[in-house]
């Protein structure tokens, strides 16, 4: 390494990947055309790199970097740090799929042009390209085939619709590119075809009629084919003008294709109640108080390193309740392992770790629920000192020994009771009793030191 860079920085920025037989580590993009990815600020965040030779099935065509703290698919979009200017200018943007595809554009002077990296495009990339155009603005979607530009169509209405933008799309020649039909007939050509791209409603029906024709069972078809599009239409007005154009077109009576959509619509709310339910009960349960003391505990472990020792020695985690904060907690355990962060070094007679690189530790987790907790834990505002923690933390131990001993004796209570043991039923109910004074005293104990402290 010439320039001192460790291989866990570039293992982490995606460029190596460990050996799986013996050590060492290997390039990602070896044998591959590299394409550097830029933010909007022109600085590289990440590689594309496209084979020299595509005959051999097992290599893809396309190799992405993988998702990093600096990094991410979905939120990036290949050469808008080069056409962000032109995008404000003409209000326009050209979205392809490929390296190739955009550099092609950019020859021949389409410079409003931006690719997808690998990915379907999302909800981000159309708040991010609205930025630029406007809401009055265009997009389109350039695609090599009516099979792709299909497929793109039924992911899309339900993004742009949200996204308030107006979207259309552009579909080549069979057996052409956007490389190889600028190459072959030219930039005037290509613009005559933007000129006839159509919304992505329109492609559908024509997509739909041209392939299931104008027979009854055709048109019966066709509407079966465009209920679910017709449906994802957030806009009743603009949905509402869909419905009538196809009724129109098909011959039939618009309430006969409301109906449909409405079938739809209906079973997509009822599944969107139970999601929100589902949601809303997730979010109830962790912000329980139990939840909330794991929570303290997890930022304590991110912005107070010095602790792990303590945490692990007590064996900490299996006192949680919180499945979701366990396994944070457990990933930060493996981070310092796998670093060598945990072993102690000594400072003021405590054990301490070194400091834990966050964006390292999301680096770790694909959920995207765990990585935005962290994210938010390691940002609370909190100051950090052993012995508060060390309180903490016997305290969180003491209230949930006694919780599990205290459901421990209930569960035995009950089953005197079925069995009629009074002789162990007033033991333990004796038992329950003395714990609940014990619990009281050790609450006014720690209130009264409190106080003191205060």
């Amino acid at each position: 390494m010439k320039k001192k860079i460790s291989p866990t920085l570039l293992e982490n920025s995606g460029l190596i990947i460990p050996r799986k037989k013996g050590s060492g580590f290997y390039d990602r993009f070896r044998g591959r055309i590299i394409f550097p990815i830029f933010n909007i600020s022109s600085q590289v965040i990440g590689f594309g790199g496209r084979v020299m030779d595509d005959s051999d099935p097992k290599n893809a065509k396309y190799l992405n970097s993988p998702e990093t703290p600096v990094y991410n698919k979905s939120s990036s979009l290949y050469g808008l740090n080069k056409a962000k200017d032109k995008l404000r200018e003409y209000k326009t943007v050209f979205i392809v799929e490929g390296y190739f595809d955009l550099l092609a554009l950019q020859q021949h002077n389409i410079i409003n042009s931006v690719a997808t990296l690998g990915t379907s495009l999302t909800a981000e990339h159309v708040r991010l390209i609205r930025g630029y155009i406007g809401k009055t603005g265009k997009v389109i979607l350039v695609y090599d085939s009516d099979d792709a530009g299909l497929k793109a169509a039924y992911r899309s209405i339900e993004i742009f619709d949200k996204g308030y933008v107006d979207a259309k799309i552009m579909v080549l020649p069979d057996g052409y590119d956007p490389d190889s039909y600028l190459f072959k007939f030219g930039k005037k050509s290509f613009m005559d075809k933007y000129k006839r791209a159509k919304s992505i409603m329109a492609f559908l029906i024509d997509f739909s009629e041209k392939k299931h024709g104008n027979s009854i069972e055709g048109k019966i078809q066709i509407i079966s084919d465009m209920k679910k599009p017709l449906s994802a239409i957030n806009d009743s007005v603009a949905r509402s003008l869909y419905v009538k154009e196809l009724a129109e077109r098909l011959g039939i009576d618009e309430s006969a294709v409301l109906e449909k959509v409405r079938e739809v619509y209906t079973v997509s709310s009822e599944q969107l109640h139970k999601k929100d339910a589902l949601s809303v009960s997730k979010r109830r349960e962790f912000n329980k108080k139990e939840s909330r003391i794991e929570r303290h505990i997890i930022a304590m472990m991110l912005q107070y390193p010095q602790i792990l020792p303590e945490l692990n020695k007590r064996n900490i985690l299996e006192y949680f309740e919180n499945d979701t904060l366990k396994s944070i907690g457990q990933n930060i355990l493996f981070y310092t392992d796998k670093n060598g962060n945990s072993g102690p070094r000594v400072n003021g007679g405590h054990e301490i770790a070194n400091d834990i690189n966050v964006s390292e530790i999301i680096n770790l987790i694909d959920d995207k629920e765990k990585r935005s907790i962290i994210a938010a834990l390691a940002l609370e505002e909190e100051s950090w000192q052993f012995e508060g923690c060390i309180k903490l933390i016997t305290q969180f131990i003491e209230i949930r020994r006694n919780s599990r001993n205290k459901s421990f004796i209930e569960k035995q209570i009950r089953e005197a009771e079925k069995k009629n043991d009074h002789k162990l039923l007033l033991r333990l109910l004796s038992e329950k009793q003395n714990m609940a004074v014990l619990s009281q005293k050790e609450k006014m104990a720690l209130q009264s030191r409190r106080i003191r402290e205060a």
